[in-house]
């Protein structure tokens, strides 16, 4: 997962009381900028099975800092991917709110097959490329100025190859 300022963080954690509440057992890392992350955030993610990450850790392959001035740093995604000490990563923004625990991902068949799936980045502001209705979410605060994610998952894969194991 990504993100670690003031309100990505607080996504994160429901996401995570999400996961857990839905049974899954899966490993997770929480990437964050160099500073992000207070030591009770860093206590808080360590409850709820997740590992804080930073991209200034000593033996990172891809470093990573704020580009100042951007109002998002889309930059940190892959490189969370490459840092990742995982062998099969399922890649989550903060804002996805899973509804299933996503362990069975790992079992489909266009992974075992291909060893990847991607999915759009999809948001209520954007032009729809697959004509899936996108929604607004009453239920959840901020809905209005959120842009809400109308598939839960952007990426699947395994950085061993293409058949998945």
């Amino acid at each position: 997962m990504l993100g670690g300022n003031g309100f990505t963080l607080d996504l994160i954690l429901v996401t995570l009381r999400m996961l857990r509440e839905l049974g899954s057992k899966l490993p997770v890392e929480v990437w964050h900028l160099p500073g992000e992350l207070t030591p009770k955030d860093e206590r808080t993610l360590h409850e709820l099975g997740a590992t804080p990450r930073s991209f200034d850790e000593k033996g990172i392959i891809v470093p990573m800092k704020e580009i100042k001035g951007r109002e998002k740093n889309f930059q940190i995604k892959v490189a969370a991917w490459v840092n990742s000490g995982f062998e099969e990563i399922i890649g989550l923004d903060s804002d996805v709110m899973p509804v299933r625990d996503p362990s069975y991902l790992f079992e489909t068949e266009p992974y075992l097959k291909h060893g990847q799936i991607f999915w759009p980045d999809w948001w209520k502001t954007h032009k729809s490329t697959i004509h899936i209705p996108c929604r607004d979410f009453p239920w959840f605060p901020r809905a209005q100025s959120l842009r809400i994610l109308c598939l839960l998952l952007q990426a699947l894969f395994s950085r061993t190859g293409s058949n998945g194991r």
